[in-house]
């Protein structure tokens, strides 16, 4: 999604939910945010720097900067696998925007229309589907690194995100940082390729087809000839006979005549 301004849908009157979380003082900054998921009392401290969806992941996708939310019971919630996006604003701030769920998506029990972007305050209540967000965030410049006790709390994947709420070892003082990565790129393991050659120069279009094949050393290479001939007029026995000569001489699999 393109990084531009992202439009307010029009002035929010309900506001955010009143009392507010504690948990994530001083230990987030500046293109972090904190959510509190399904009304827990820890957060989970999210890289919104480059932006995210919401939403869960399928398996054997590239879905790039995806916070899956199967673990908070995602599916049983209604949340799509591309639910909604959060994203910095250029000018500060942290905007949502809903991409075309199935069960929509809410901001302090005001249902957002598809594709246009809600500007959020810190502290609104979100409704994915029928999972709930509390966020939280600092309204400023996006910056490069979190602030306060996070040093040490390490990068966490998506898929162990049900480890972020009582961990072991987790202080009161603590708060789980997940930083989402770029999807490594899929491995190309196969390559298939159809070519039709010039019948009056094919040696030229073979060198072409030789520096592929060179390019494919130490892989499991078939290559495969096909030749296509109509002649209107009819092969007249001398080049039937050479044809056939020349089939079994290079031990062709197939070669046959048609006739008309």
């Amino acid at each position: 999604m393109p990084d531009t301004t992202v439009h307010v849908n029009g002035p929010d009157d309900s506001g955010p939910p009143s009392g507010g979380r504690t948990g994530h003082i001083g230990k987030i900054g500046a293109g972090y945010a904190a959510l509190y998921i399904n009304r827990s009392d820890k957060p989970l401290l999210v890289d919104i720097k480059q932006g995210i969806t919401l939403g869960r992941l399928v398996p054997d996708t590239q879905q790039p900067r995806l916070l899956d939310l199967t673990a908070y019971e995602g599916q049983e919630r209604g949340v799509s696998r591309l639910h909604a996006m959060l994203r910095p604003l250029p000018e500060g701030g942290l905007g949502i925007e809903d991409l075309g769920s199935s069960n929509g998506t809410a901001v302090n029990n005001s249902r957002l229309l598809p594709h246009m972007p809600h500007r959020l305050k810190s502290g609104d209540l979100l409704m994915i589907g029928a999972l709930e967000i509390e966020i939280y965030y600092e309204p400023q410049t996006v910056s490069t690194t979190p602030t306060g006790s996070l040093e040490g709390s390490g990068s966490r994947s998506e898929s162990n995100a049900t480890q972020y709420f009582g961990e072991e070892g987790d202080t009161e003082d603590s708060v789980p940082v997940l930083q989402l990565e770029a999807p490594k790129p899929a491995l190309m393991s196969a390559y298939m390729a159809t070519v039709s050659l010039n019948p009056l120069s094919p040696s030229r279009d073979m060198q072409a087809i030789e520096q592929v094949i060179r390019q494919l050393k130490g892989s499991n290479v078939r290559l495969t000839l096909q030749i296509e001939a109509n002649d209107a007029n009819g092969f007249d026995e001398a080049t039937v006979r050479a044809l056939d000569e020349a089939s079994r001489a290079l031990k062709f699999s197939e070669s046959r005549f048609r006739s008309s």
